[in-house]
């Protein structure tokens, strides 16, 4: 799967997006820049408020996902699933340095994640 992220779109000067993650970086070298987009296939899922965010590096996972949940504000009968660089998840007890390691987009080097979720049973 190689999904396209609407911040990718919108900012199309990759030189740009990396000047922007080099300077992030740089002035806080403890936190790590995110883009976070829900999934696009699906339509019923609500839109976050932001895409951007800058989360200290030792932040757990499921702590992100915590972040994300409060901020779409979905029914607690549905899970949340973050893919990240648009297809990868991971465990949620890896902090998000070992996530951005790992993950993070060649090019720019922000970590790309989707959100998504799914109904659980009740």
């Amino acid at each position: 799967m190689n999904y396209k992220f609407k911040f990718k779109e919108e900012n199309s000067n990759i030189e740009l997006r990396k000047k922007d993650c080099d300077k992030i970086r740089k002035d806080y070298s403890n936190k790590i820049p995110i883009i976070c987009e829900k999934d696009s296939n699906k339509p019923n899922l609500q839109e976050i408020d932001k895409s951007k965010f800058l989360v200290p590096d030792d932040l757990q996972v499921s702590q992100f996902s915590s972040m994300i949940r409060q901020r779409i504000n979905i029914d607690n009968k549905k899970a949340i699933y973050l893919l990240f660089a648009g297809q990868y998840s991971v465990t949620m007890d890896a902090t998000m340095s070992e996530v951005y390691e790992k993950f993070k987009d060649p090019e720019d080097g922000f970590l790309y994640v989707i959100y998504s979720c799914e109904e659980t049973w009740g």
